[in-house]
């Protein structure tokens, strides 16, 4: 959605109807070459996608990872990790599978691969979609789809991270700068060392720096602050570590609450501002990193709890993806919300109002109502300055 016209659906970029449908749980956005890189979870394929203006939606497509089946086994195994996928400079994508390797797959590979089957892409892509349609002779439509997707998927270059020894599983990456990326843990609760942030260089194929301090599960936001000198992770026990990159000792402490994530952002002048947030908050704090650990205000979110939390650099803006839960309607004017009677987390009506509200849906107005929907909530500190998809 572009950013100058938010609220309306600029791009359908693939709906999938047949019964092997995709259920994506990450996408990555580049904005400069117009693409969508979104993770598909049910089949352990990354799907490329062009945003860019002139093409329908059966050329949209342009490029088709796939995870190693080995990591799709494991990954199946697992009942409290999921696929990870983040970026690594302009060239590079990284996949992780909850194992001690890494997927790297080359961008240009895959572009390359995906149009040199140009010829056959949109009757290869008609099967993909409806697997019934296969030509006759070709046996079962699921294989025959397999088989054409075979031959657009690109597999991905595996790195090993660690020795099995060590019992380390790789979950959540994103890139530092030059081939170096963070990788954080996804065990639930490990030793130090097997849960210690691993910093590591793609195209030296080994580890160049470990932050240690999480004893469990790691999460990694988007780092803005490497150039003051900081990286920032946090731990699923609440507590979010900012390390000096010089000495990989931790910098600040930030102690909030059970699964809460942080986002370190450059403040005014030399100095970094932190944003702590979670899934099960309805507020993001703000922390002032020149005094260590000092909680300087926070913000509200409504009834509204933060899935993740992006800094737009150009407008100094925070931008909160979010959603409502448990359905609460929410009305734009106070006074209108004085008709609820309570809050209700649980036993809420199927249009999503609680059973105690005296009065139902129509009573706010179809401008007034949002139900357990998502939405993206903008906080400018640059004295409400707009954004546009330009700057």
């Amino acid at each position: 959605v572009p950013l100058e016209t938010a609220g309306e659906l600029d791009k359908l970029l693939f709906r999938s109807e047949n019964r092997s449908q995709e259920y994506f749980t990450k996408c990555i956005v580049d904005a400069v070459d117009h693409r969508v890189w979104a993770l598909s979870s049910l089949t352990g394929t990354v799907h490329g996608f062009s945003t860019a203006d002139g093409n329908n939606d059966g050329e949209r497509r342009i490029g088709l990872l796939a995870f190693n089946r080995k990591d799709i086994r494991a990954q199946e195994k697992q009942a409290n990790s999921r696929y990870g996928l983040s970026r690594c400079g302009d060239d590079y994508l990284i996949g992780t599978a909850a194992t001690n390797r890494l997927s790297v797959w080359k961008v240009s590979e895959a572009l390359e691969k995906f149009q040199n089957s140009s010829g056959k892409e949109l009757s290869m892509f008609s099967s993909l979609d409806s697997p019934s349609d296969s030509p006759e002779g070709e046996g079962d439509g699921e294989e025959f789809s397999k088989r054409q997707r075979s031959l657009l998927e690109l597999p991905p270059r595996m790195i090993l991270v660690e020795d099995p020894g060590r019992k380390f599983r790789a979950g959540e990456t994103q890139w530092v700068m030059d081939s170096q990326i963070l990788i954080g843990s996804s065990q639930v609760r490990a030793k130090p060392r097997t849960c210690a942030v691993r910093l590591f260089d793609i195209s030296a194929e080994s580890i160049v720096g470990l932050y240690c301090g999480i004893i469990t599960r790691t999460t990694i936001d988007k780092q803005h602050c490497v150039s003051h000198g900081l990286l920032f992770a946090s731990s699923s026990t609440g507590q979010a570590f900012a390390w000096d990159v010089r000495t990989g000792r931790p910098a600040f402490l930030l102690r909030g609450d059970a699964e809460d994530r942080v986002l370190g952002v450059p403040g005014a002048g030399s100095g970094c501002v932190a944003f702590t947030y979670g899934a099960e908050q309805e507020s993001i704090k703000c922390w002032d990193l020149r005094r260590p650990a000092s909680h300087a205000y926070t913000m509200a979110t409504g009834n509204n709890r933060v899935r993740q939390l992006h800094w737009h650099a150009s407008s100094a803006s925070l931008l909160a993806n979010t959603f409502s839960h448990p359905g609460v309607p929410h009305a734009r004017f106070g006074s209108e919300k004085e008709g609820l009677d309570g809050y209700c987390d649980h036993g809420a009506l199927s249009d999503g109002l609680p059973r105690r509200a005296q009065h139902d849906r129509s009573y706010f107005g179809p401008d007034a109502w949002q139900s357990t929907e998502s939405q993206i909530l903008q906080y400018s500190f640059e004295n409400g300055r707009s954004m546009s998809s330009s700057s």
